[in-house]
């Protein structure tokens, strides 16, 4: 009832003015008519009076609990922004604690996804692959790659099929080793934009729960 707020003291003195007009009514109404003697146009006053003044108290009264229940639904609503407020803030709060949480992880993905394509380019080129390449490949596939790639995801099944080819298992996929490397390349790409992406969301999502706060 928003324009009950703007306007209930226009109401008010229209209920309070309103007796004075039906007083200036009556008083010509009355003036008009010929035979009354002045008991009876005394009578006619005393009822006329008791009723305009019982209307006037019950048209005050209704306005001024309609006044009363307005301002109790004005503060019923600004409780609940306040909360919808504070509840906003404690989401942004998570968010930016779990936003730098997953931003570090992308730092630490990004690097390890760089040198897990590196390694796997010097064994896929190399005429004579190092002791320390294939000893660092394994390290990335059995541990440190662990809780950075997506759990079976493309990067961990593009490992997968570059190790059985490097190290000549069965069921190693027919595919050139050097076109495993680039396959792992793009697996690792792929994943590194999905994770960037995820991050952008948070920035909005956090964003959309603080602009939600600004006044407006």
């Amino acid at each position: 009832m928003d324009w009950f707020q703007d306007y209930w003291w226009m109401l008010l003195i229209g209920v309070l003015l309103l007796p004075l007009a039906a007083v200036m009514l009556f008083a010509r109404w009355l003036g008009a008519l010929a035979g009354l003697g002045f008991d009876e146009k005394l009578k006619a006053w005393d009822v006329f009076i008791k009723l305009v003044s019982a209307l006037t108290v019950v048209g005050t009264g209704a306005v001024l609990i309609g006044k009363y229940f307005d301002q109790r639904e004005q503060l019923a609503h600004r409780e609940g922004q306040r909360a919808t407020q504070e509840s906003n803030l404690r989401t942004a709060e998570f968010l930016r604690q779990k936003l730098a949480f997953d931003t570090e992880r992308h730092q630490r993905r990004r690097k390890l996804f760089d040198e897990a394509k590196v390694t796997a380019a010097r064994l896929a080129t190399a005429n004579s692959r190092a002791a320390a390449d294939v000893r660092r490949f394994e390290e990335l596939y059995g541990a440190d790659l662990i809780g950075v790639e997506l759990p079976k995801g493309r990067v961990e099944a593009a490992m997968v099929r570059f190790r059985r080819k490097l190290r000549g298992e069965a069921g190693a996929p027919p595919d050139h080793i050097e076109q495993l490397s680039l396959q792992l390349s793009e697996a690792c790409e792929t994943e590194l934009t999905t994770s960037e992406e995820n991050l952008v969301a948070q920035h909005e999502a956090i964003a959309a729960l603080v602009s939600a706060n600004i006044p407006k």
